[in-house]
C-alpha cells in the first residue's frame, strides 16, 4: 500500500512538473531536464530528411526518422531545427530506453518534444559536458510514462539550436544493448572544430 502511495505521488510530482512548464528551458553542457511539450517547430520548410532509417540492437529493432527544418518560427536560436522520429518495431523482445545524437558541439540547444503529436513523450532530455550529445530518455513509472516497449513509437523528439549547417551524423538507441543508425545533426562550430583538431595536433606530437 505504501509503495502504491509512494508511486503515485511521484506519478503526479512528475506531471505537475511536466504541466507547470510552459516551454523548455535551453539546455547546457552537462544539464538534465525533464522533458515538455512545446508547439514545435512552427512552419519553416524541410531542409532534408533520412525518412525511416532501420537499426537493430540483440533484443530490439526499429526506425528513426531524422528531419532539419529551417525557418522554424519557434526557435529561440533562429538556426536550424533537428526533429527525431523513433519507433520500436513489434518485432523486438525488448523496449527502448534511450536515443541521443552526436555533433551538438559548439552550438545552442532547446529540447523538447511535439505537443498535440501522439507517441510516448520521454521523461528526461539532456546534453553531455563536452557538449557533443544530446539524449531523450523514456524511464519507466513512477518516475516518467514508461520505457519505448515493442510496436510504439516515440513522440517527435526536437533540438532547435542556432547552427546554420547540417551534416550526417550517428544516433545511438539505448537500452543496456547499443544500436546505431545514422542520422543529422549540425556540422560542428568552426571555433570548436579549431579547438578539437588542436587538441587532435598535440596529442599527435606527444605520441610523436
Amino acid at each position: 500500500m505504501m509503495r502504491n502511495s509512494s508511486r503515485c505521488i511521484a506519478a503526479c510530482i512528475f506531471l505537475g512538473l511536466i504541466a507547470s512548464t510552459a516551454f523548455a528551458i535551453p539546455i547546457a553542457p552537462g544539464q538534465s531536464a525533464l522533458a515538455v511539450p512545446e508547439p514545435d517547430p512552427a512552419g519553416g520548410g524541410v531542409v532534408v530528411t533520412t525518412g525511416p532509417l532501420p537499426f537493430a540492437g540483440a533484443a530490439f529493432s526499429g526506425t528513426l526518422n531524422s528531419t532539419v527544418i529551417a525557418g522554424d518560427a519557434n526557435n529561440p536560436w533562429g538556426g536550424l531545427t533537428f526533429i527525431y522520429d523513433l519507433v520500436n518495431s513489434p518485432n523486438s523482445i525488448d523496449s527502448v530506453g534511450r536515443l541521443t545524437v552526436t555533433d551538438y558541439v559548439g552550438w545552442l540547444t532547446d529540447m523538447s518534444f511535439r505537443l498535440g503529436v501522439p507517441g510516448l513523450p520521454p521523461t528526461t532530455m539532456d546534453r553531455s559536458l563536452n557538449s557533443n550529445v544530446v539524449g531523450f530518455s523514456f524511464i519507466a513509472p513512477p518516475l516518467g510514462p514508461g520505457a519505448l516497449l515493442p510496436g510504439m513509437f516515440a513522440a517527435t523528439l526536437v533540438v532547435q539550436t542556432n547552427a546554420p549547417w547540417w551534416k550526417p551524423a550517428m544516433a545511438n538507441v539505448i537500452n543496456g544493448d547499443v544500436a546505431q543508425v545514422p542520422s543529422l545533426a549540425p556540422i560542428p562550430e568552426p571555433a570548436s572544430m579549431l579547438l578539437l583538431t588542436g587538441g587532435l595536433l598535440v596529442a599527435l606530437r606527444r605520441r610523436r
